[in-house]
């Protein structure tokens, strides 16, 4: 919603709204996508912007990136509307953290992207949901450094082991079901096919053995050639067990939400059905989703410093407002 924000006169955007009349909508309009082509698969990446400035093709995409706090606390977004990004440097509060969480949990998914549609980069604009903190340019040069160290080629490198490597794995997925379709499978989970595969996956530097690690950092040195030895094993487990073990994993990462400021356990489910579930567009699935009290948990010590934090900043924000108040406001790049 924030990439459309950044991209689209006001007056189209604030029809996207829920609280517009109009009601517009857009999922349906026609978007600009790159196809690329691996030996068994077939990629698409979308495209937002272009500048002739920028080298190579000059498209690039926009990230929009929360803060921290909005992150690990969604459901308390409001409250930390106002946390704020004051200095370089610091654990918190500060553009290192942002610019570090990015490189950990995203520049790998980013550079794939990029790699996908041909392009030269992204722009990240980092936000609290309520305030633009600022933009950042990131080349594909830029994350295949903070990913994989210096080299050139290693990110090229890294993105085509990783494809040849799922390939295998879909192939031998598919074997596992002749003749039959069941990616977009209807019906109950424990009514689909299940099959339990083990992939194990050994790197080496020339004919020497070594961690994943150390063939990504020795890839760019032509001398040494990297490569992959993997084995797919298909296990003879009943279907009933191998669905047990998907369901703890998937248990392991189930999200859980945060209790807000402010909500009680006792007004927690009213709390939970005024959020907005999903659009509201006509044929849309407008029934919000169902309220499970074991997905709640309280906020640990280091989300509540994040809110304290945050509450801290809104009354700085309100203190700036009330004393710049009659000043005019100039904005960058608008005439007056």
């Amino acid at each position: 919603m924030l990439e459309k924000f950044l991209t689209m006169p006001q007056k189209d955007f604030s029809e996207l709204l829920k609280a517009s009349p109009l009601g517009t909508d857009r999922r349906h309009e026609r978007e600009a996508y790159r196809y690329a082509k691996s030996e068994n698969f077939v990629f698409r990446s979308q495209l937002d912007c272009y500048d002739s400035r920028l080298p190579g093709t000059g498209v690039f995409d926009i990230k929009t990136r929360a803060c921290t706090p909005v992150r690990l606390d969604v459901l308390n977004y409001e409250e930390h509307t106002g946390y704020n990004i004051k200095k370089l440097y610091g654990e918190l509060e500060s553009f290192e953290k942002e610019y570090y969480d990015l490189i950990r949990s995203a520049f790998l998914k980013y550079s794939f992207q990029v790699r996908i549609g041909n392009m030269d980069g992204v722009i990240v604009a980092y936000h609290n949901t309520g305030t633009v903190f600022g933009f950042q340019y990131i080349p594909l040069s830029e994350m295949d450094e903070r990913l994989f160290g210096p080299g050139e080629g290693v990110g090229d490198k890294v993105f085509e082991k990783c494809v040849g490597l799922m390939e295998q794995v879909v192939s031998e997925v598919a074997k596992c079901f002749p003749g039959q379709n069941h990616w977009n499978g209807t019906g109950e989970p424990e009514q689909k096919p299940i099959q339990q595969l083990r992939v194990e996956v050994k790197s080496y530097i020339g004919e020497d053995p070594v961690p994943g690690f150390r063939a990504v950092t020795n890839a760019a040195n032509p001398d040494t050639p990297w490569t992959m030895e993997y084995k797919i094993q298909r296990l003879d487990v009943k279907p009933e067990a191998a669905r047990n073990k998907l369901n703890a994993v998937q248990e392991k990462i189930l999200k859980t939400y945060l209790i807000p400021s402010g909500i009680d356990a006792e007004n927690l489910e009213e709390f939970w059905q005024t959020l907005g579930h999903g659009s509201k567009m006509e044929g849309a699935e407008s029934a919000a989703t169902a309220f499970d009290p074991s997905l709640f948990t309280a906020p640990p010590p280091y989300i509540q410093k994040l809110r304290e934090l945050s509450r801290k900043g809104k009354e700085e924000q309100n203190q700036m407002l009330e004393k710049y108040k009659d000043v005019p406001v100039s904005v960058l790049g608008q005439s007056t």
